[in-house]
């Protein structure tokens, strides 16, 4: 099943709005991002981690409003966790329903 989550930010650093695609199928995800004024779509590989943080916040905002499945939010906190971050959601979690 192919889902989809797009979101925007203000870049500081570029002073414009920055675009993110995340895209998962299967049991991968694919992450692009690009900027307002920019024509193509950028793939990080690997992922920083403040985007997987932000895909992470997405997708609790969703799942709080039943859009996505609780699986969809172990495996993002599997891949902050794998970039240098702290996981917040384990398969076991009192949040889950």
């Amino acid at each position: 099943m192919r889902q989809t989550h797009e979101w925007h930010e203000q870049d500081e650093v570029a002073g414009e709005r920055r675009y993110f695609h995340a895209r998962k199928f299967g049991k991968t995800w694919e992450i692009k991002t690009t900027l307002k004024s920019a024509p193509d779509w950028d793939h990080p590989d690997p992922v920083p981690l403040d985007i997987l943080e932000a895909l992470r916040a997405q997708l609790e905002n969703k799942y709080t409003r039943r859009r996505v499945p609780w699986a969809h939010l172990v495996a993002v906190d599997r891949l902050v966790a794998a970039a240098g971050g702290v996981a917040k959601h384990g398969e076991e979690s009192q949040f889950h329903v």
